[in-house]
């Protein structure tokens, strides 16, 4: 049982090179954004496409092709790297109806969890400018000048 079926190598690339040109086009001003943009497009490519090949897994190895199968179900009930529980109940049953043990489905399913690309990262916070200081300091001096010239006004008159 497949996840569906992947669609070819060349539209993918097709699809994500036509996606970087985008942003590139996008954040043309911004060099630092089309390079966060493109960090995450390329983390997203890896997850919908990992790149595992279970038939020739070394962990796999010289199991049948039951155990290939499986591992291949696995993979599409995958949430984001983890597995939910009730997908687990759901994947020893199938191991148990290809007559795969469960010890060996459990090592499968860790095998799996392992060589699948991690979840990219959480979306950085976004970087705020820093206030530039002289600003308020120009502020603060002109009030200085204006407070000691009215005092010397003030001094003048009144004195």
């Amino acid at each position: 049982m497949r996840c569906a079926t992947p669609p070819s190598p060349l539209q993918t690339e097709h699809d994500y090179r036509r996606r970087a040109r985008r942003i590139r086009a996008i954040w043309r001003g911004n060099p630092f954004q089309a390079q966060r943009a493109l960090v995450r497009l390329a983390a997203e490519q890896s997850q919908r496409h990992p790149r595992w090949d279970w038939s020739r897994s070394a962990i796999l190895g010289h199991r049948t092709a039951a155990a290939r199968d499986f591992a291949d179900l696995v993979a599409c009930r995958l949430v984001g790297g983890a597995l939910p529980w009730t997908s687990r109940q759901f994947l020893l049953r199938q191991a148990a109806r290809r007559r795969i043990g469960r010890f060996e489905a459990n090592l499968i399913i860790a095998a799996v969890q392992h060589h699948l690309p991690a979840a990219p990262p959480a979306a950085p916070r976004p970087v705020q400018p820093r206030r530039r200081l002289f600003v308020p300091m120009a502020l603060i001096a002109l009030l200085a000048a204006e407070a000691a010239l009215l005092s010397g006004v003030w001094h003048h008159l009144f004195s």
